[in-house]
């Protein structure tokens, strides 16, 4: 399979994601209110964080496809890009 790094279709534009109306129809199917009870009711709160992630600033789909393929290409799997 060959990894395309040069699409220029944005991300937002293949990502489909739940529509307000989705995500109250799933929580009321699941029978919970919202995100955080349905966290609340299956995460035990002792493996959760304390304290948010530190992670760094978010980059953009380019600069990651650019580092992506920096780092592929020093690895055995190269043959993809």
């Amino acid at each position: 399979m060959k990894i395309n790094l040069s699409s220029s279709e944005k991300f937002r534009n293949r990502h489909i994601s739940p529509s307000e109306n989705d995500l109250q129809d799933m929580l009321k199917t699941i029978g919970v209110d919202s995100l955080e009870t349905l966290i609340d009711e299956t995460i035990p709160k002792n493996i959760r964080l304390k304290q948010p992630l530190q992670l760094p600033p978010p980059q953009s789909e380019n600069s990651f496809l650019k580092t992506f393929k920096a780092t592929v290409s020093k690895t055995k799997f190269s043959n993809l890009i």
